[in-house]
């Protein structure tokens, strides 16, 4: 292991955290979620993907799915910070990603503006103003800024590579035998390792992947029957899939995530 973390807390299928953070510092890491900061005032330094920039005032920094990133925030510094899962992101965007360093450019106030107004709301806010307020935000900045087609870097780090096969097959009959299998571990050693770097088991990772591709699947076909949508989610039978969301639920009910 290096001394990036995984920060799993935020891959849970509602996650929505915006804030305001002062002479922030975050130490690398990494997650499915997508993260963006925007500096408000100051200087920030970061880097992603072993890419360094200092970000002034107006300027922003993207870190995609799975981008190792460090923020460190010099004095008197502000940025906002938004982070979010896939089930935020709109289905247009999906497939597509920004640049990590976006400078200032034609509606970058627009966006602070926006930025300030939820920030007013954010306390009061619903899943639906969430959601409304993503869409916006990168309406904006993909209207504003260079997307390209998703893709990952071969040279990536071996548990990032895991994360990202699972990720890109959950939906087939993953098991800790063939997955330890393809990266050429043995099925104990493979569980020992996602153990740690994830601090859970695979296939409470696995239930909680699938049970956010249900829900996404389900919110853009509403009249598609739940059990079609499971096993097609890779969930073997509905009882299955209904007591992996349950398990979900109680855990985030335990964090205070609901």
């Amino acid at each position: 292991m290096k001394d990036e973390f995984y920060e799993n807390n935020t891959d849970d299928s509602y996650y929505f955290n915006f804030h305001l953070a002062k002479n922030n510092f975050m130490p690398a890491h990494y997650h499915k979620s997508t993260e963006i900061i925007f500096v408000r005032q100051g200087r920030v330094k970061v880097i992603v993907n072993g890419k360094e920039r200092i970000l002034s005032a107006k300027e922003i920094a993207v870190f995609n799915r799975f981008d190792v990133h460090c923020i460190r925030g010099e004095e008197k510094s502000e940025l906002y910070i938004l982070v979010f899962s896939e089930m935020f992101y709109p289905k247009l965007a999906r497939g597509f990603v920004l640049e990590n360093f976006l400078s200032t450019g034609k509606n970058t106030e627009e966006v602070f503006s926006l930025l300030d107004y939820f920030y007013r709301l954010r306390e009061s806010s619903t899943h639906m103003m969430q959601a409304g307020f993503i869409e916006m935000l990168l309406g904006i900045l993909y209207a504003s800024y260079s997307v390209h087609e998703e893709k990952w870097d071969d040279g990536a780090d071996y548990y990032i590579k895991i994360l990202r096969y699972i990720d890109k097959n959950c939906a087939e009959a993953l098991t800790l035998e063939n997955i330890a299998a393809h990266f050429g571990y043995t099925k104990h050693y493979f569980s020992m390792l996602f153990n740690k770097f994830t601090g859970m088991h695979l296939r409470e990772y696995l239930n909680r992947l699938r049970v956010e591709r249900v829900a996404m699947y389900k919110k853009e076909h509403p009249d598609e029957s739940i059990s079609r949508i499971a096993f097609a989610c890779g969930f073997n039978s509905l009882n299955t899939y209904y007591r992996a969301l349950k398990n979900i639920e109680k855990d985030n009910i335990k964090s205070g995530n609901f």
